[in-house]
């Protein structure tokens, strides 16, 4: 990798005044596969990115004087209205307000053995006071930025991506967030009326993404697993249900375990037809199931997660099985306390017992569920809504 800092020549645009970008529709993406999201105060900004159009990568390359061809960054106004400010920023990058602009010329980029660009982007925390400050993208203190990276020919952008970065100072007083991924695979009955098994394509291919997405680092997840389509997969004579399971096994043997009942069961009919017993026999039956299997990943036994909504009745039910915490997926809702944000876990008394309620994010989860045409950036957005959520709730 060559180093930035010994080839650029910059080209600042210095434009602090509060103004949007100008919308361009349809422009296509710039694959963005690298950068530091995490900036200190003074830092700098580095992006690593791909352009597959091999005819657009050799142009911008070559130097051409009559048609110039540039990199512009464009830093956002910080964003102050948490997660929902992220989003806005990726679903209108119009609305971005302009704080700061950066151009350089293409040809003056370094490039990677396999043909990416590397950017470098020097920053400051306060406007130059010379001519080596006024060539550095200016933030306004710490917190989350929108930054816009556009590739340009002749003046037209031609690929644009918005991304995040968290700004920091030494003297922040935030650490580090807790994050704690949880992984629900639940895809429905399998076992049916008459004695078969109805392992569906979609049931092996959910078993199969969640094993590429546990091998990645099993030991930071929790699995919230249905024994009974665990057990209907390994025990299937399609040899694809075994091979999708012969995957999953050894990928959950290193996370957290959730235990649930065998089949779907609801706390609260259990309670109020006074058939808690039954309950924890259906709990008793997913461990076995589990046992059973071989799965051998660590069981948290005082974790129970809702996939529909949970009433007081229910929570009391649970927590006389030593539950004492409860994770609230969204198509469960808030109906205990109405609290819908996840940085502000809630606490429920019920008994002699103290439960902990712990609400998923639903767009975040949507976020994490569905594919991405570039996950790097995904992941990106993700981190950045975390941590707008988390300042916003420290204010």
């Amino acid at each position: 990798t060559v180093a930035v800092a010994a080839t650029l020549a910059v080209a600042p645009v210095a434009t602090r005044d509060a103004r949007a970008l100008v919308a361009v529709a349809e422009v296509p993406p710039l694959r963005i596969t690298a950068q530091n999201f995490n900036v200190f105060s003074s830092g700098t900004l580095r992006f690593v990115f791909a352009v597959d159009n091999a005819r657009l990568r050799a142009r911008l390359v070559a130097p051409d004087p009559a048609q110039p061809n540039e990199v512009r960054v464009t830093l956002g106004a910080r964003v102050t209205a948490g997660a929902e400010g992220v989003r806005r920023a990726l679903a209108s990058p119009e609305s971005i307000v302009v704080r700061d602009e950066w151009v350089l010329a293409t040809a003056r980029l370094a490039t990677r053995e396999d043909e990416q660009f590397v950017l470098t982007v020097p920053s400051a925390d306060r406007p130059g006071a010379d001519a080596a400050d006024a060539r550095r993208l200016e933030f306004a203190g710490s917190g989350i930025y929108p930054v816009v990276v556009e590739v340009r020919t002749a003046g037209n952008p031609r690929l644009r991506s918005v991304t995040f970065v968290h700004r920091y100072a030494a003297d922040d007083a935030a650490g580090a967030i807790t994050v704690s991924p949880l992984v629900s695979l639940d895809p429905g009955t399998v076992l049916q009326p008459d004695g078969g098994l109805g392992v569906t394509d979609a049931m092996r291919e959910m078993a199969v993404r969640a094993a590429g997405l546990l091998e990645v680092n099993p030991s930071v997840f929790t699995v919230h697993a249905r024994p009974e389509w665990l057990e209907g997969l390994a025990t299937s004579g399609d040899a694809r249900d075994r091979e999708a399971w012969a995957r999953l096994a050894p990928a959950m043997d290193a996370a957290t375990l959730a235990p649930t009942t065998y089949v779907t069961a609801d706390p609260g009919d259990a309670a109020r037809s006074r058939r808690v017993d039954a309950l924890a026999t259906m709990l008793d039956r997913g461990r076995t199931a589990l046992t059973g299997l071989g799965v051998d990943g660590h069981a948290d036994e005082a974790l129970w997660v809702a996939t529909s909504p949970l009433d007081d009745d229910g929570v009391g039910a649970l927590a006389s099985l030593g539950v004492r915490a409860i994770v609230v997926l969204p198509q469960a809702g808030s109906t205990l306390t109405g609290e819908d944000r996840t940085a502000r876990p809630s606490r429920l008394r019920t008994g002699d017992a103290v439960v902990g309620l712990h609400v998923v994010d639903g767009l975040l989860a949507n976020d994490l569920s569905l594919p991405a045409d570039n996950a790097f950036l995904a992941g990106t957005a993700i981190a950045a809504q975390l941590v707008a959520e988390i300042g916003r709730a420290h204010v």
